[in-house]
């Protein structure tokens, strides 16, 4: 009766492991994700005044298109 007992707590301790260190990955990638997302929607709608300077994270391809644009 004992060894019967050994691989179901191993198959538990494994789904735990797996829980825990699979869980706070996909959390990670989401938060990732939603900001990634919620500063493209910021950006696009100018929905802050891009005079923040915490508005200065931004890709060299906008750069280029603001001083295209600024040209014209």
């Amino acid at each position: 009766m004992e060894k019967d007992g050994q691989p179901q707590q191993l198959v538990r301790f494994v789904r735990s492991c797996s829980i825990n260190l699979l869980l706070p990955f996909i959390n990670g990638l989401m938060l990732g994700f939603g900001e990634l997302f919620a500063h493209e929607i910021s950006w696009r709608y100018s929905i802050f005044r891009r005079e923040n300077k915490g508005y200065r994270v931004f890709p060299e391809r906008r750069v280029e298109e603001e001083r295209k644009s600024a040209f014209i």
